[in-house]
């Protein structure tokens, strides 16, 4: 079920483009999207909230920060409540 809601195509149906993912130790789920806003990306990861804690944070590429001169302001972050 968990491999059906992150895959491409149904990423896809909300504008999120899955660049990549990866899980770290057992317990940790790393992806790397394309997303319009953060907003998306957390309607998109809501299910996994009720698994444990979900952080989403804004990045760019190495390119965009050359290209802009700097790394800009801090990057927006947003972290689930803790499951009950």
């Amino acid at each position: 079920m968990l491999l059906q809601m992150i895959s491409g195509e149904n990423a896809s149906k909300m504008g999120i483009k899955v660049q990549g993912d990866a899980v770290v130790g057992g317990h940790s789920f790393y992806m790397i999207v394309d997303a319009p806003n953060i907003e998306i990306v957390q309607q998109f990861m809501g299910p996994f909230t009720q698994m444990g804690t979900v952080e989403i944070m804004e990045a760019r590429t190495c390119t965009q920060v050359v290209a802009r001169g700097n790394c800009g302001p801090t990057a927006n972050i947003w972290t689930s409540p803790t499951p009950a």
